[in-house]
């Protein structure tokens, strides 16, 4: 399987994305000062990064200088710089159980959470230049407002946030299309942990997947000095397609919402419940649990175990230890 590393993973294709769009934005207000026939296409180079990047609609972490919507000098929409203070979006930064700061936070480089939405072009007024410009920007949907209005129609808005994409940097949340062929091309734990199993002839699926649980509770319990790497390393794992086509039988597993801080977990008791059928999400990786004899769950700090997520509503996912599954089964169909 060495061929495999010789092209792009999807992590290293965001990344050629996003060193592209910071040289769009450098020339940006050139090529938008250009004739109408430039203009567009212009444009249609920056959509044409949209059209080939795999995190779109997925949900994101941006770090870069963030801009916030104002109105100019004919009272059109654009956009202002504003250096946001780290402490007001702590809340956020709390949502990703990996560290970057120390490696890509510039001064007034704040954390954006949300779903990615590409690349935009924006007339920008520049606060500290007092001059207008046109720039390159990430988008990203941070929240929706729903509302019905006096005639009792519904409406749905989308609050977007926007960062520059000169100097920024873009990271998936979850372990999907997070993973460069670059980094992982000699990387042991997916060479002679997951692609030695997931590629032994004698090995099914259910079987592979049981013995990589056990593996990855081996290799990634103890202290946490590479997150990102792991990030990758259970992002590749997801893209060999284990989990197509299978249902998982458990009786035991979380019910979880929210996120960093705000994580809420409830836990069906294992004792007087058949087993659950799950559809399996992806792969992720979660600190192990046991329970006492009342049945009360206890966190086995340091420990950690390669888990199968399921989102089933906003915020909200079912997860399913791979030690707990007792079996597996085909998708349930309606």
């Amino acid at each position: 399987m060495a061929g495999k590393f010789e092209i792009m993973g999807p992590l290293d294709m965001v990344r050629h994305l996003n060193a592209t769009a910071g040289d769009y934005d450098i020339y940006a207000n050139m090529h938008m000062q250009d004739d109408e026939h430039g203009q567009i296409k212009f444009k249609n180079r920056v959509e044409a990064l949209n059209a080939n990047h795999p995190l779109i609609g997925e949900e994101v972490i941006i770090y870069g200088n963030v801009l916030s919507v104002s109105f100019g000098e004919m009272g059109e929409a654009c956009t202002a710089v504003v250096p946001y203070n780290i402490e007001e979006d702590s809340s956020g930064l709390a949502r990703v159980d990996r560290e970057y700061l120390a490696e890509v936070m510039g001064e007034h480089h704040v954390p954006v959470v949300g779903e990615y939405k590409g690349y935009d072009d924006w007339r920008v007024f520049d606060t500290k230049t007092q001059e207008w410009s046109y720039r390159i920007t990430h988008k990203v949907a941070k929240e929706i407002v729903e509302y019905t209005d006096p005639y009792g129609a519904d409406h749905s808005v989308t609050n977007n946030t926007f960062v520059y994409a000169w100097g920024s940097k873009i990271f998936p949340i979850d372990p999907v299309n997070a993973h460069s062929f670059e980094d992982l091309k000699n990387d042991k734990i997916v060479q002679h942990g997951f692609d030695s199993i997931a590629y032994d002839e004698h090995l099914d699926r259910p079987e592979a997947i049981v013995k990589i649980g056990q593996i990855a509770r081996k290799a990634f319990s103890g202290p946490i000095d590479q997150p990102e790497l792991d990030h990758q390393r259970i992002s590749y794992l997801n893209s060999l397609g284990l989990l197509e086509g299978l249902s998982v039988l458990t009786r035991d597993y979380l019910n979880v919402s929210g996120f960093g801080d705000e994580l809420k977990v409830s836990i069906p008791s294992p004792s007087d419940q058949p087993c659950t059928q799950i559809e399996p999400g992806f792969f992720v990786l979660a600190e192990s649990y046991g329970r006492d004899k009342m049945g009360q769950v206890f966190y086995k700090r340091g420990q950690r175990d390669l888990c199968i997520k399921t989102p089933v509503d906003d915020g909200a996912a079912v997860v399913v230890p791979v030690p707990n599954i007792v079996g597996f089964g085909l998708p349930m169909t309606d």
